[in-house]
């Protein structure tokens, strides 16, 4: 025991570490070698709290989802790094989309140069934005750079998708004409990403 409402969301954020979110706005994180609560978020958002998601090793952060915002936590400390705002409602599911680790990817001027021009290929925005069909190809982004992306989908009947390391919103895809509940990596091979909906499709 430990929450005062629903669970939403669980996360292991190492072998003998878990989270937990909820709608009483707490994020708990919990020893697993003992049942224990090993430290507890209070509010950690204003809302209820629908998910959380790990960020990958390097980075030692995970990632909650509450009403129109992101959260970035510290793993070391669980001290909050970064608030980013998109949606319009409640985050409802985050995933790492595309997580390429070869070399550094920091948000410098080569970098941001990159990110503009995958914004700027209209055959790929495109491509996203199709009613009929909710699968997104992420090969199609024309870049050098080492790609690491983050999905999120939303009871604002959107999908955001984000670079990690800069956590700007290069495209929304809208095609559900309802809540967006998930999202999920379909295939390793070309990278394409289905969504699910209320609206009864996928």
């Amino acid at each position: 025991e430990g929450h005062d409402g629903y669970i939403f969301n669980l996360i292991s954020l190492d072998p003998i570490t878990m989270a937990s979110c909820s709608e009483d706005k707490k994020i708990i994180i919990w020893n697993l070698n003992t049942g224990e609560r090993k430290f507890e978020i209070n509010k950690a958002h204003m809302h209820c709290i629908y998910s959380l998601c790990k960020l990958p090793e390097r980075y030692e952060q995970f990632i909650s989802g509450g009403f129109g915002e992101m959260k970035i936590w510290s793993i070391q400390d669980y001290h909050l790094v970064k608030t980013v705002k998109g949606h319009s409602d409640y985050i409802t599911n985050i995933k790492i989309l595309k997580y390429d680790s070869n070399g550094p990817y920091q948000p410098n001027e080569s970098i941001m140069e990159a990110n503009q021009s995958i914004m700027n290929q209209s055959n790929y925005s495109s491509s996203l934005v199709k009613s009929s069909n909710n699968r997104i190809g992420l090969n199609n982004l024309n870049t050098n750079a080492p790609l690491k992306i983050v999905g999120s989908c939303s009871f604002d009947k959107t999908v955001n998708l984000w670079f990690i390391d800069t956590w700007e919103n290069f495209i929304t895809l809208k095609g559900h004409n309802g809540n967006v509940n998930s999202i999920v990596q379909y295939n390793q091979y070309n990278n394409e990403v289905i969504t699910c909906s209320h609206d009864k499709t996928i």
